[in-house]
């Protein structure tokens, strides 16, 4: 075993834990939109707001709307 990989949980309540397990069932089932990169991603919680999401290097967030994979895209230009 080279290296493990670690998700800190200790944020998620059981309504966000059901959120992620489904968000990533349907990746395990459908794999990443074809316009999501697969670099750097990562499991997060928006304590704010409830969502619960993938994101990655290049700031684009996944969600699952209404049982299907949608991408947020960030601009981070508008932003700056």
């Amino acid at each position: 075993m080279a290296n493990v990989v670690r998700v800190y949980l200790e944020d998620f309540g059981f309504r966000e834990l059901d959120i992620a397990s489904k968000l990533l069932a349907a990746v395990a089932k459908y794999g990443y939109p074809k316009d999501f990169s697969d670099v750097g991603i990562s499991l997060g919680f928006n304590t704010n707001s409830g969502y619960v999401f993938l994101t990655n290097d290049d700031y684009q967030v996944l969600l699952l709307e209404n049982n299907k994979l949608t991408i947020i895209e960030n601009d981070l230009e508008e932003v700056a």
